[in-house]
Order: structure tokens, then sequence, then C-alpha cells
């Protein structure tokens, strides 16, 4: 009998509410705060409680819903994962079957730094959109090209969890988006991240009369439909805190053109600057100076490997920064002007910029701007640039070459 009861009491265990026990003070009960001494969560919960009507008398049934859209891919059980399911997005029918949004132009998803595309089936449209992040990449719809009463669908990767969330959401203003919890409207949610690129496919209702609900009526307070018929796409990425989407600062592009959901039209970026990204310093040579093939040097739409093109968001500019003395270059840099870590009190890149610039009479330092792709590619290959760096620095190693025969002889 000892035996039974020892065995019972070894399976038994303590179970407390609260580490500090029930809290003390009677105003509790009046306040609802239970004054732990515990910080309280104020972030957005990855859920929504909704209850069907906001009074109630005693006795009466509420029914109470929980909702949250999101989809779990096959992925190991890890605090850190890095891919999981590749659920299958892709340029496949661009032009043809379906419309795509691409930057750059022509590319391939995960290669593609925004992708976006939509399928017309019946009442229903088929999102997708992707993108290269390690957080989210969301995209808009909007009746201008700038942010503020935005129909919003963030597709977000928790690295912690390894799971790719779909939230519908509404922007005010630029302040950050507020997330709809019903997901009215949208179904069928897939996502995934994989090789660094996050990929969500969804369906919507061309309009949310289809789908039951208005759009954000107590919010927007316009009570309208939309239709999905002619507005522009805005695409961000970035990085979440939380799942909670960071601000997005330059990481956007917006469609040149309005929409139709319904069409297959390839839709291009408005204003969207291809700038060439390099870093280059002279390093064990004779002079310090850099050699004619240097990377930094080349064609922005030169095929080669080793040159990297950024695509800075509407209305940004590339910069070309040359250092220079004694006739030759020293170092270049490139990039986007948003990303140039080297502003100073400079508020736009042309306060930067230096009119005597030509890379090869100046000593000093060089800083052009640019915001179109042909006047970036063009800088590069101005003949007092690269034939004046290159060249110079070429004709100074053969200038001092005797001197260096006499020394050895």
């Amino acid at each position: 009998m000892w035996r039974v009861i020892l065995s019972l009491l070894s399976l038994t265990s303590v179970v407390w509410a609260y580490p500090t026990g029930a809290p003390s003070s009677d105003s509790v009960c009046s306040s609802m705060y239970p004054n732990h001494g515990y910080a309280s969560q104020t972030s957005t919960p990855p859920y929504e409680l909704v209850v069907n009507k906001d009074t109630y008398t005693a006795g009466e049934e509420i029914e109470v819903v929980q909702t949250k859209a999101v989809f779990w891919v096959q992925t190991p059980k890890s605090a850190y994962v890095k891919d999981s399911t590749d659920i299958g997005v892709n340029s496949t029918g661009c032009g043809s079957t379906k419309g795509c949004f691409q930057v750059p132009t022509g590319c391939a998803p995960p290669s593609c730094e925004y992708f976006s595309s939509w399928q017309s089936s019946g009442e229903n449209i088929l999102f997708e959109i992707s993108g290269t992040s390690n957080g989210y990449v969301a995209v808009g719809i909007s009746g201008d090209t700038t942010m503020g009463s935005d129909d919003i669908y963030e597709c977000v990767y928790d690295s912690y969890t390894g799971i790719t969330t779909v939230y519908s959401s509404w922007s005010t203003g630029k302040s950050r988006p507020e997330r709809d919890g019903t997901q009215g409207g949208i179904s069928a949610v897939a996502g995934s991240y994989v090789n660094g690129a996050v990929s969500c496919k969804f369906t919507r209702a061309i309009n949310d009369a289809a789908a039951g609900r208005k759009k954000r009526q107590t919010k927007v307070n316009n009570g309208r439909f939309y239709d999905l018929s002619s507005f522009y796409l805005l695409m961000s990425r970035g990085y979440t805190n939380r799942n909670i989407l960071e601000y997005h600062a330059t990481n956007h592009v917006v469609s040149s053109s309005t929409v139709n959901f319904r069409g297959k039209a390839l839709v291009h970026g408005a204003g969207v600057a291809a700038c060439f990204k390099c870093k280059s310093e002279a390093k064990n040579s004779v002079l310090g100076g850099l050699p004619g093939d240097d990377t930094c040097l080349q064609h922005v739409g030169k095929d080669n490997p080793t040159v990297q093109t950024v695509y800075c968001p509407p209305a940004a500019q590339c910069y070309t920064k040359i250092t220079t003395g004694f006739g030759y270059a020293s170092a270049i840099e490139r990039g986007c002007w948003d990303d140039y870590d080297d502003k100073g009190a400079a508020v736009s890149c042309e306060a930067g910029e230096d009119s005597t610039c030509d890379g090869n009479t100046k000593t000093g330092t060089c800083f052009k701007c640019c915001n179109t792709t042909k006047c970036n590619r063009d800088f590069a290959q101005l003949d007092r640039v690269l034939n004046g760096v290159a060249g110079v620095y070429h004709l100074c190693v053969l200038t001092l070459l005797p001197v260096a025969v006499a020394m050895f002889v």
C-alpha cells in the first residue's frame, strides 16, 4: 500500500498560478491591473480576439473568435531556421498568364530585390510577393505613389520559429501600418524563406464586398470598397523586431504606372536608379594607384560577375567618390546616396558634389552625383576618369621605370 502511495506522490507536481502568488491589493478588482511589479507587454500581439457584440446582459452567451492568418512550412524545429520549403514563387508566365512587377527588370525569384505577380481567377486574384530580405517584404496597393491610406500585405519571416506569415494591414500617413486581425478578404496563404528571399502567396477577393467586409470603414471613414482595377504598387523590405516591421527607410520602390489587376502587364519601377556599387583602394602598387581593370572602373551594364549593381529607391541618386593624388586615383567608392555613410552636413547628393571634379587633374576628393542609370554609367566611362586614372597610373609607372633600372645597375 505504501509503495502505491509513494508512487503516486512521485508523480505529483505543484502548479503555481503566479510565482509571487495572487495580488493582495483590493484595488486590483476595480483597476484590473495585477500589480505584480512586472512591465506589461506593449508590442502588437500575433493574434486578435473578436467578439460578436460590444455589450451583453447577464446570462447571455458571447461568441469569441481568435483569428490569425499563418502558414507553417515544413521546417526543422530549431531556434534559428535559415531555410524552409520553397512555395514556388517564380516569374514563369510573366506578361502572358500573369502580370508582374520586377526589380531589377526581368529578374526571377529568389534573385529579385522586389517581385510581385498577380493572376485573376473569377472573383479572386492570386498574389505572389518576394524579395531579398532577412525580415520582411511588403506590397502596398495605393491610389498614388506615396505611402498613406494604402492596403498593405506584409510577408514576414520569423528567424526564431522559421515561420513566414502574411499580415493584412492598413497605413495611415507615414506611421507603421496597422494590422487587421480579421484578415478579411485574403485566403490560401503560404509563405517561405529560402536562399535569403522571403516569399508569400495569398488569394485576395477582388472587392471587399465579395469577402463580406467593408474596407476598414471605422478607421478610414469613407466606407468605400476596393475593386483593384487601377492602383499603384508600392513595395518595401527591411528588418523586423518581434515580427513587427521596422521603418524601411530607403528600401522601397513604386510602380511607374497604375496596375490593372485583371491584366497581365509587365510593370516597371518608377525612377529606380541602377547604381554601380563598389569600393576599391589601391594596395601593393608602385604609386598606390588603381589598375585599369579595377571593377570600380567597369561599365555598369558590363557582364562582369564581380560588379554589383544596386537599385536605389525612387528619386534616389548614385554617387561616385574618387580620391586622387599626383594625377592618379588612389580610391574609388560608388553606390546609392541614401546609403553613403560620409554625408557630413550635406542634406542632398548635389550639396556634396564638387563642380571641379574630373577625376584626373584634381588632387583630393572628387564627388559626383547622378540620378539616372545613364549618368552613373557615363561618369564611370568618361575618358578623363577611366583613361585618365588608369592611363596616368600606367604612365607614372613607366616614367619611374628608368629610375628603378638605374638603381640596380
